[in-house]
């Protein structure tokens, strides 16, 4: 994996990165889940992920070179961001640092929208 996408200049010396959907690399995973990746190995990894409800999701990792940022977009997801476990549900944001140990799943279904487990 590591999509380039179309770098569209800026008018300042720097480039952008444009990423059209139909562009993404996209894998389907267990419990109805897909991993649509983006953007991988600059400054940030970008992916769209679908979990189906008591999904795994990615296991503990950690990035030396990118950023990442999850939005849910809906329902709750779960983080472990180094030693801390985090529910975050629609709407919310996490940005992990580079370094920073990380791991996401979805809950259970049925499971309580809480702020943290």
């Amino acid at each position: 994996m590591g999509h380039q996408g179309h770098l569209a200049g800026t008018g300042g010396g720097a480039a952008a990165l444009v990423v059209r959907a139909a562009d993404a690399e996209e894998v389907p995973l267990p419990h109805s889940g897909a991993f649509r990746l983006l953007a991988d190995g600059g400054a940030a990894g970008v992916n769209r992920l679908s979990l189906g409800a008591g999904s795994a999701g990615a296991p503990h990792h950690f990035h030396t070179r990118s950023t990442e940022l999850f939005y849910v977009l809906g329902g709750a997801a779960d983080f472990r961001l180094g030693t801390e476990a985090v529910r975050v549900t629609e709407g919310g944001l996490v940005l992990v640092p580079r370094g920073c140990r990380t791991r996401s799943a979805r809950p259970p279904a049925g499971a309580p929208n809480s702020s943290s487990c």
